[in-house]
């Protein structure tokens, strides 16, 4: 849904200035979408994404809930483990 609202907002940057002559329109979405690029991308870089959590297990999950945003070596370790099927997440 975000990237059809950012697709939403080039489009009304691009029309105000071809319809209207708003020519300080258009830079001010870019600098809009870059804000929420920059976002999204510390969000990712953290690694509390929309979809990231409900990949991993529970366990993994109850860490990081009760960690800080760096990961400590249990969880990576878990969490390597657990992709080689080694452990088995609980349900």
């Amino acid at each position: 849904m975000l990237c059809a609202y950012l697709a939403g907002a080039l489009l009304i940057g691009l029309l105000g200035n071809a319809l209207f002559g708003a020519w300080w329109l258009d830079p001010a979405v870019r600098l809009l979408i870059a804000a929420v690029a920059v976002k999204e991308g510390v969000v990712a870089w953290k690694g509390e994404g929309c979809c990231v959590s409900a990949y991993l297990p529970r366990s993994v999950r109850q860490a990081r809930s009760k960690t800080t945003s760096v990961a400590t070596d249990e969880t990576i370790d878990l969490v390597t483990r657990t992709s080689r099927g080694i452990v088995r997440p609980s349900a």
